[in-house]
């Protein structure tokens, strides 16, 4: 291990007193969980499941909290949790997905693919989540004002599907 000294603002190294790191309590052993975490970072960037773990990582800190409401005031909602759980499987293919060698054309048909299947299974989810009177969401009312336009275009859609 080698010994680096730096200059840091003090409103950082205030930042760095309060922060709290799993098995870090000085500032030195902050500073290296924080470049770990960095490193891990960049080098999980590139392949899909690294990303989407520390995609979910992020996401975390709502999923604890949306526990929390629920335990204490017996409040769920299934659109939260919905998009906690595919938005990072999302963003993973967007962020790990980047087309690029021979087959570029076919990994770009490939991505658009992936990321139109993971959408619509984002709306499938809500559309589905619309269908009863109480949606499962903290205001049960949520989608109320959508259904009128989702409806519109279902007509289009299956009437524009049946001229072709």
């Amino acid at each position: 291990m080698q010994t680096v000294s730096v200059r840091i603002p003090e409103e950082d190294l205030a930042w760095l007193a309060r922060i709290q790191l799993p098995g870090a309590s000085s500032p030195s052993d902050k500073i290296r969980a924080l470049l770990a975490d960095a490193r891990r970072r960049a080098d999980g960037s590139s392949d899909y499941i690294g990303c989407v773990s520390l995609l979910r990582e992020q996401v975390r800190p709502l999923l604890e909290a949306a526990q929390i409401l629920e335990q204490d005031h017996q409040q769920h909602s299934e659109i939260v949790l919905m998009f906690a759980m595919q938005l990072p499987e999302l963003m993973a293919s967007l962020i790990a997905g980047v087309p690029a060698g021979d087959q570029a054309a076919a990994r770009a048909r490939e991505l658009e693919a992936r990321l139109t299947a993971r959408a619509m299974r984002m709306l499938l989810g809500l559309l589905r989540l619309a269908v009863t009177q109480r949606t499962p969401a903290y205001d049960p009312t949520v989608l109320d004002a959508y259904v009128p336009e989702v409806l519109e275009l279902a007509t289009l859609i299956k009437n524009a599907r049946r001229t072709s």
